[in-house]
């Protein structure tokens, strides 16, 4: 092998080991340990510093790092440990997309007699992962900008020492390269460095070792010089018979190969599966220890002795403060205990790859939603902690408290209020990760998601009532600031947009001839406009500063009462971009408004058609229903009538038949118990005198 080759191969070690700690910022070559071949391997082998380079660049791509003895014996249980981290910094290069051409196999770090291509390949790799993590395009979330160095063989080879040259020359005449791709992967040469070699071409005699995609070499003798000659029992139908069976035997070795390297692929990756899952559980029981013990904190040191305090004749706030600030806390903090004291018993005491967690968030899940009645009271509770902050008693009190609590120096009781808020997502973004890495053929696979379903269902509820509240606060802030007029607040009502705009009026056609002086002549007058979903309020500022100082009221137009529409320039300000309430029965505005930009006028212009379009297919849903209601209506009691209709006009024909069947019979036989004037006859036994029956 040339020089050149070895001076190549010698940069791209060196570009690899400055690179390697220019991503951990620490050196690993201590005490010229790292500057010979041999010294490269025993480095990496343990794959620890490959899996710190992995974590560096994305934390979450290695779930854990085993630490074995170094420069101990290599005993099985260290050679467990190094075959996990190199299998999971593999997997890792896999996931963010490192070719699998340019990734090296197992065996090049972890096999015995190791050379020259194995070093190659483990090079190759670390370039190429390089190349994709510093890939803003593919990985801009990444974050990871520490180039690969470059050196230039024809000025390195001055400063490498020459015993170091001519060792590596030595190892490579095992080899012969292709002059396409010798000397592979460093990245040592100044076009970049070239591939990993295309032919290798063993010199030393001896059994062929073919490669599989696991690394298993399967060795094959090579076939004999000359043919054996055929035995005369069995002549060319004896050794023909021996070639298939040789055949046979070669068939089921490659496929037992090629099933033990998929078996080995699929359990690697569940081992990777299963530390992620161990990862993901060991957070969330930490996560909700740290949680529990900061809600207890808050209860024991400051919930506790306000409504201690509130109870006597000197309160430090008052009862009804108190509620406002804290809300449900207490409460919050019952169940989460139930909830860390099940975290405890299955993740702290004895994790298994088999454990279930989605069940215990199954049971706790129909409890989370006392979070929606924290987070809806959060903002005012905001409000109310700082009205408190006034109150010579709070700040004597909060000060002592401050000399306990470092972090309520440093951040504030809010820090501590917002993190109920906070909890519901990181449960269910705790839950999507385990989720993730847990097979679905694992007994738990399907508890976990139903227990998002239900965690994601709170968190939206909470989002939702969060949002009503927000906007009711909205909607009473605009009232406040508001003189006059008609009362905002409706339970339907829903706060869109504001902004001021200018208001102008526009001439007649008539009355102007020249459009240029009309727009000269136009009044501006600063007014402010309340988007909400049903109506759009109109109100005359005080200043310059409206948001913060009273308006007054001018006008509410309901959306189904006019269409907005963009203005022509004519019909515009100077320098101003316009647009114009319509009434559906004219073609004039009713109302004219200008701003100082375009995407300005139409973000109004969107906005306020958006609210109308719903509102108006709103109207005409709520009306299609009324009619539908009332055709409904109309329908059952025109059945209804139809009904008594018919039932009364059977009624009558079966009087009528009686009584014509009674005509009948009385013409025949006339009854000797009644008189002409249908009443009995007088005389008749069954009369009395006095008018009473009696029996005859």
């Amino acid at each position: 092998m040339s020089r050149e080759k070895a001076v190549e191969f010698l940069c791209s070690k060196k570009a690899a080991f400055e690179w390697i700690e220019a991503v951990l910022k620490e050196p690993i070559r201590k005490d010229g340990i790292g500057e010979t071949i041999e010294d490269f391997i025993s480095v990496l082998v343990d794959g620890v510093y490959l899996c710190r380079v992995m974590q560096a660049i994305s934390p979450r791509l290695i779930p854990r790092i085993k630490m074995p003895t170094r420069g101990g014996a290599r005993t099985t249980a260290v050679i467990f440990k190094t075959n996990e981290n190199v299998s999971f910094f593999l997997q890792a290069c896999e996931e963010i997309g490192v070719p699998r051409h340019m990734r090296f196999g197992l065996h090049d770090l972890t096999n015995t007699s190791l050379n020259i291509l194995n070093i190659t390949r483990v090079i190759d790799c670390l370039k190429s992962l390089c190349k994709v993590a510093t890939n803003q395009k593919q990985h801009a979330e990444l974050n990871f900008h520490i180039a690969w160095p470059t050196y230039d063989p024809s000025t390195a080879a001055v400063s490498l020492p020459e015993n170091e040259i001519n060792e590596v020359m030595r190892l490579m005449e095992h080899y012969d390269y292709s002059s396409s791709g010798a000397g592979g992967g460093g990245g040592g040469s100044s076009s970049g460095g070239s591939s990993r070699p295309a032919v290798v071409q063993v010199r030393k005699a001896g059994p062929i070792k073919m490669a599989s995609a696991a690394g298993a070499r399967v060795s094959v003798p090579h076939p004999p010089n000359s043919p054996k000659k055929p035995s005369a029992v069995g002549g060319v139908a004896g050794s023909k018979a021996a070639v298939d069976a040789r055949a046979k035997q070669l068939i089921v070795k490659s496929q037992a190969v090629a099933r033990g390297w998929i078996a080995r692929t699929r359990y690697r990756k569940m081992v990777r599966s299963a530390a992620y899952r161990e990862r993901v559980a060991q957070e969330i029981l930490s996560t909700e220890r740290t949680y529990v013990t900061s809600l207890s904190w808050i209860c024991q040191n400051v919930l506790t002795p306000l409504r201690t305090a509130a109870a006597t004749s000197s309160p430090i706030i008052s009862e009804n403060e108190i509620r406002f600030i804290f809300s449900t806390l207490d409460v919050i903090l019952n169940y989460n205990q139930l909830l860390l004291s099940d975290l405890e018993l299955r993740v702290g005491k004895g994790w298994t790859p088999h454990q279930r967690l989605g069940d215990i968030f199954l049971t706790i899940a129909s409890f989370l939603k006392i979070y929606s009645q924290y987070c809806s009271n959060y903002t005012e509770a905001l409000k109310v902690l700082m009205d408190c902050k006034k109150n010579p008693k709070w700040v004597k009190f909060y000060d002592e408290l401050k000399k306990k609590n470092d972090t309520l120096q440093m951040a504030g009781l809010e820090d501590y209020l917002i993190r109920p808020v906070q909890r519901i997502p990181r449960y269910n973004l705790l839950l999507q990760d385990l989720v993730k890495h847990t097979d679905r053929s694992h007994p738990d696979y399907d508890n976990i998601q139903a227990a998002i379903a239900k965690v994601k269902s709170v968190a939206e509820h909470m989002n939702e009532r969060k949002r009503e509240f927000e906007n009711i606060l909205k909607v009473s802030e605009i009232q406040d600031r508001m003189e006059g007029g008609e009362p905002l607040a409706r339970a339907h009502r829903r706060f869109v947009k504001e902004g001021e705009v200018m208001e102008y009026a526009v001439p007649d056609e008539s009355n102007s001839s020249k459009s240029g002086s009309s727009r000269k002549g136009l009044g501006l007058t600063p007014v402010m406009l309340f988007l909400f979903n049903d109506i759009l309020v109109v109100a005359k500022s005080q200043s310059s500063k409206s948001k913060s100082v009273k308006s007054n009221f001018q006008q509410s137009l309901a959306h189904m009462k006019y269409k907005v529409v963009k203005l022509e320039p004519e019909y515009s300000p100077p320098n101003l971009f316009a647009f114009g309430l319509v009434s559906p029965n004219s073609s004039r505005p009713l109302r004219y408004f200008a701003v100082s930009s375009e995407p300005d006028r139409d973000s109004w212009v969107s906005a306020i058609d958006m609210e109308g379009t719903e509102a108006r297919a709103q109207a005409q849903a709520q009306d299609d229903r009324i009619t539908s209601k009332v055709m409904d209506k109309v329908e059952d009691a025109k059945k209804e009538l139809e009904r008594q209709f018919h039932t009364r006009r059977e009624s009558v024909s079966d009087r009528d038949e009686m009584n014509a069947r009674r005509s009948s019979s009385g013409a025949l036989s006339p009854s000797p118990l009644s008189s002409s004037s249908g009443s009995p006859a007088a005389g008749s036994p069954l009369r009395s005198d006095s008018g009473d029956f009696t029996l005859p």
